[in-house]
């Protein structure tokens, strides 16, 4: 990871910094966090692109609560590139989706999961698959 950052710092052709901040997009942890307003603010959109989609990665394999990520969402909401705005309105319903799950009851099944795994922050995204399953059963 930090080797991947070095990189996107360094003097290195755009096409090698592009790709390390693609490739932080998957291997990032919560270390990346920080880096991400960086990704943003440079002057490749590519990269920009790329940097809002390591937020999304960060959020999705909840690494960071969404509470930590508000400022950086709202950051690439308000870009004048396209292409990260679009990102961060790909993020945006992800979580619009979590609050409403977080308000029904648990599946029994979920929840012996959840017993089971030892692991709560593993298994909500399982909830908010049943719960949205569940949605798009109705007439």
């Amino acid at each position: 990871m930090s080797y991947c950052y070095k990189i996107f710092k360094g003097p290195q052709k755009i096409a090698v910094r592009r790709a390390a901040v693609e490739l932080l997009r998957v291997v990032a942890d919560r270390r990346a966090r920080p880096w991400i307003p960086e990704f943003l603010d440079d002057s490749d959109p590519d990269i920009q692109s790329w940097g809002i989609g390591v937020l999304d990665q960060l959020l999705f394999s909840e690494l960071i609560w969404p509470e930590e990520a508000e400022e950086t969402y709202q950051d690439g909401r308000t870009t004048p590139e396209k292409l990260v705005r679009d990102g961060a309105d790909r993020i945006r319903p992800t979580h619009a989706l979590e609050q409403r799950c977080a308000n029904r009851p648990i599946p029994p099944t979920v929840r012996l999961l959840r017993r089971s795994l030892g692991a709560p922050q593993h298994v909500d995204w399982l909830n908010m698959i049943v719960g949205s399953a569940r949605e798009s059963e109705r007439p």
